[in-house]
């Protein structure tokens, strides 16, 4: 049994009628369709499968085992003869991309003398691994303005069956992994040369504009991220909108985005640090004022201090425990006062376990955190008093203490 391949002698096929050889059925409602002859690409080498219908029942996978090839079904197909539809524009898509690959890579061969050691076709951009160490944005300029090159020459992409004693007489730019008695070798005229079995464009003009957009370190070498025709409009309408949104929000023209940014980003910066200055001083003053505040007991400052602004427990606490022989129990709330947080610290010289005390207080409310013996921070949700809570804990941390108010 086996399948004739006719997207392998044209990949503009997208309807066909075919005789169903076989049904196999499969675990959760899903059935196996095989037919004497298909224009649906089975997904290999990269190139993910072609979806559409065999008497209008929908094709959701197409896989090749041996030499068949099997369409997966939703539902159970009964007829003996079939008339299957390919979707075009995800066939197109695959078409541009893959031939957009054998492109890019040929252009990489010839401007770096790196020859590609991977492809994956994804479902929103493409990519090719490089056998290389770094690359320059100089570089990979230099591979794109090379393929960009060969599709606007337009030139035909030759698709053809080699007998394997043949291949000699072809200068391949990959090497064939797996020989068969002929072998299907894909040209871009006067320009590449390679083994595969993806469906492609007749031209190169077809594949359209090809546009790496990233690339990135990988154990092998260099991953380029690209895409071609349909994908790479998409990509530029994306951030070309974008563009004109960052240009209407700096009040500068597209060209003038970047340094306006820079611009704003340092005056950010500046302002961020000059706020950071700002709360730790406030904070500090803060810490002060609680400080002289605070009656010493047995000469120790236990605080107890709420308050729904406040910003930065940590901060204020390590103010507070900058001091000897203090206690900081802080909190703070959102304005709904549904949801608080607290915070228990102590200098070095009190003989206390702050993550102990503050298990012990949230546990009334259900609360959570943790810490060590010098800090300790959690929170919970409720309508419960915060300040009852602090007084609460207070009061228990100087009976431990064994200290009378």
């Amino acid at each position: 049994m086996k399948t004739l391949k006719l997207f392998h002698s044209d990949s503009y096929i997208r309807e066909f009628n075919a005789q169903v050889l076989e049904v196999l059925e499969y675990p959760e409602q899903r059935w196996g369709v095989i037919l004497d002859q298909t224009a649906f690409y089975p997904e290999s080498g990269g190139q993910p499968f072609d979806t559409g219908t065999l008497n209008d029942i929908p094709v959701i996978a197409v896989y090749q085992e041996e030499n068949v090839v099997i369409h997966i079904l939703p539902e159970r197909l009964h007829d003996t003869k079939v008339t299957g539809r390919i979707d075009w524009n995800r066939r197109f898509d695959h078409m541009q991309q893959h031939s957009g690959e054998h492109i890019l890579s040929g252009a990489c061969l010839k401007v770096l003398q790196a020859a590609n050691i991977g492809f994956h076709l994804g479902n929103e951009s493409a990519q090719i691994d490089l056998p290389l160490n770094e690359l320059s944005p100089e570089q990979a300029q230099q591979v794109e303005y090379a393929a960009n090159e060969i599709v606007f020459a337009n030139r035909p992409i030759h698709c053809s069956l080699v007998p394997k004693d043949e291949l000699s007489g072809f200068k391949l730019r990959k090497d064939v992994t797996k020989v068969y008695e002929t072998i299907r070798i894909v040209t871009v005229e006067d320009f590449d040369c390679c083994p595969c079995g993806g469906t492609h464009t007749a031209f190169t003009g077809e594949v359209g504009l090809i546009k790496i957009r990233a690339w990135e370190r990988i154990k092998t070498g260099i991953r380029l991220d690209f895409v071609c025709g349909n994908r790479a409009l998409t990509d530029y309408e994306q951030k070309n909108r974008i563009a004109s949104q960052l240009s209407s929000e700096l009040s500068v023209p597209v060209d003038q985005i970047l340094p306006a940014f820079t611009k704003q980003t340092a005056h950010l910066k500046q302002l961020t640090k000059e706020l950071s200055n700002a709360k730790k001083t406030i904070n500090q003053q803060l810490a002060n004022t609680l400080f002289a505040q605070a009656e010493s007991i047995n000469g120790i400052k236990m605080i107890c201090f709420s308050d729904s602004s406040l910003a930065d427990l940590n901060q204020l606490a390590a103010a507070l425990t900058a001091n000897e022989r203090t206690v900081s129990l802080l909190g703070t709330s959102n304005k709904d006062h549904t949801r608080h947080q607290i915070h228990f610290s102590c200098s070095p010289d009190i003989g206390l376990n702050m993550a102990a005390e503050l298990k012990s207080s949230l546990q009334s409310v259900g609360g959570k955190g943790g810490g060590n013996a010098r800090t300790a921070q959690g929170g919970f949700v409720g309508q419960a008093r915060l300040p009852k809570l602090l007084e609460q804990a207070k009061t228990n941390m100087l009976a431990a203490l064994s200290v009378k108010a």
